[in-house]
């Protein structure tokens, strides 16, 4: 049992510290309980039910979605990103990993996506792809639901961190998934003909996934009660060079938050910590 005993601490990396985020909404429960997977299924249940609240159906994928699915990927992406993803890419999805797909009931018109890809690595990775969602339907929450029953469906499988990758640039997402999701950018990542990248994680548990998201109010405090370039460091973040070099950092930095430009912030800004404050 030490391969289980193990596994906790590499997800703990990935803990924001409490210090400036939102309460948890469970408590502590082992996996292997099960008031554990009854607060699974209760809070696979609960985004169902927001779903459905916007005329929408929300399951994994199957076969038969298949046109459906392709046929909402060329109209959301450039043609030749959306092209990247096959019929046979969906069945690998399937096959190896998972997907879950937003519907309109009555046209069966896909307007929502997220696929996952099982990764054979010692913290069992599920690594993401292609989340998106239908121009008409932005600005609902529909995004942050969908990632999270993705994560509930990844839990299933018993994967213990999701990673992805997200490009330096994309500020709206990576605003919404660093401080609202609750990711963590653990590194750099150039990718030929693509761009640059922040490679970024979360833990699969019930305590990853409800316990990193920003407090604003804690977020300020911890700013104005800590030193920065000790106990923590803000890179602008546009700016390539800077994020590439905090990864290169003895102190093994992590970006936990992204802040919007303010009156003190002319440009928007990455918030770092070094990895001996995590689970802080």
């Amino acid at each position: 049992m030490r391969k289980g005993a193990e596994a906790p601490l590499e997800q703990d990396q990935y803990i924001k510290p409490k210090g400036i985020c939102q309460e948890p909404m469970f408590k502590e429960v082992p996996t292997f309980d099960k008031a554990y997977t009854d607060q699974v299924h209760e809070w696979r249940k609960q985004f169902e039910t927001y779903i459905a609240s916007k005329q929408l159906t929300i399951a994994p994928f199957t076969d038969e979605d298949t046109e459906a699915v392709i046929a909402f990927l060329h109209r959301r992406y450039p043609q030749h990103v959306a092209q990247e993803t096959s019929a046979f890419n969906l069945f690998m999805y399937r096959e190896y990993g998972h997907g879950a797909i937003l519907k309109e009931p009555g046209s069966g018109k896909v307007v929502g996506t997220v696929f996952e890809m099982s990764m054979n690595t010692a913290d069992k990775t599920s690594f993401t792809h292609r989340l998106a969602i239908d121009a008409s339907y932005e600005g609902k929450n529909l995004g942050y639901h969908l990632m999270m029953y993705s994560c509930l469906l990844a839990m299933e499988k018993v994967s213990m961190i999701k990673r992805g990758i997200i490009q330096i640039g994309n500020l709206r997402s990576l605003h919404i998934n660093l401080n609202k999701v609750g990711w963590v950018a653990d590194g750099f990542e150039h990718i030929s003909t693509l761009g640059d990248f922040v490679r970024i994680a979360i833990p699969l548990n019930l305590r990853g996934l409800t316990s990193n998201v920003i407090d604003q109010e804690k977020l300020m405090q911890f700013i104005h009660t800590h030193q920065e370039g000790k106990d923590y460091r803000m890179v602008p973040a546009m700016d390539v060079e800077a994020i590439q070099s905090l990864f290169q950092l003895p102190e093994r930095y992590k970006i936990v938050s992204m802040l919007k430009a303010d009156t003190y912030r002319p440009e928007p800004m990455f918030l770092a910590v070094p990895n001996a404050f995590m689970q802080a």
